[in-house]
């Protein structure tokens, strides 16, 4: 997609554009205003599946709280037609620190920083939780990491949804495998927060950098045994920890 066509006037008019960051729809751009000279990232959306997918997520930015989230700086109005013009887009400020997977790629967690990103990874769900939504696609991708502020933050909020939903219902779906319960992944039953927590313990065995779970869902309390057995979560408190076996007894149904 070429930016100089895309572009609405608005934004070419106060920021210039310093590269692409990822070329498939929706697009990513990074961009500098020039006034303030502070950085900026825009998503586009041209393709139908995807415009709906940014325009979920720029529904759930502008109703969340929470200094985990993206902060949003302006989003699109125009519903126009043109071939040249996206009908959906999302500025946001610049998120400080980098994604988990280019940081576990690079070997650069540390048992300290484990710490810090799964506890605070386990109040980020809670608190977005609390607020009656599931972000459905909690993986090391959209989840980025700023070692000197000690600070998470959850990206890519496309496929978030309100929990009890008919998951075959709904019109978008976005998911990892290698993260998301197989229910999910075959679109049955509804969506529950257990797909976050499901997410959360894949998460805790890569940060450790151990082996990901393989389950066998033919065999009863698979979920529960398997992290019984090769342990979960060392950095919570017992009540966190507690609070994750009840949700395994529920995820060994998933299957």
């Amino acid at each position: 997609m070429s930016l100089t066509e895309s572009l609405p006037a608005l934004l070419s008019e106060r920021w210039e554009c310093y590269g692409e960051i990822c070329p498939v729809s929706p697009c990513v751009w990074r961009l500098r205003h020039k006034a303030t000279q502070q950085w900026h990232y825009l998503k586009l959306a041209q393709e139908s599946v995807q415009q709906k997918l940014l325009a979920n997520e720029i529904h759930w930015l502008s109703v969340l709280t929470g200094d985990y989230l993206p902060e949003v700086i302006a989003v699109s109005e125009d519903r126009h037609k043109s071939p040249y013009q996206p009908r959906t887009w999302l500025l946001t400020g610049q998120v400080p620190g980098q994604p988990l997977n280019q940081l576990i790629r690079s070997n650069q967690i540390n048992r300290a920083d484990y710490h810090v990103i799964i506890s605070g990874l386990f109040t980020v769900l809670r608190h977005c939780h609390q607020q009656g939504v599931v972000h459905s696609d909690i993986k090391p991708a959209n989840l980025i990491w700023c070692r000197e502020s000690q600070q998470l933050s959850l990206i890519d909020w496309g496929s978030a949804n309100r929990p009890g939903r008919l998951i075959s219902e709904q019109p978008w779906r976005s998911f990892s495998p290698s993260y998301s319960p197989p229910a999910l992944q075959r679109g049955e039953g509804h969506l529950s927060s257990l797909a976050d927590w499901y997410s959360f313990l894949i998460m805790d065995q890569l940060l450790q950098q151990q082996p990901l779970p393989v389950f066998d869902w033919q065999q009863p309390e698979c979920v529960s045994r398997y992290y019984s057995r090769h342990g979960y979560c060392p950095a919570l408190s017992e009540e966190q920890r507690m609070f994750l076996y009840h949700c395994m007894l529920q995820l060994n149904q998933l299957g």
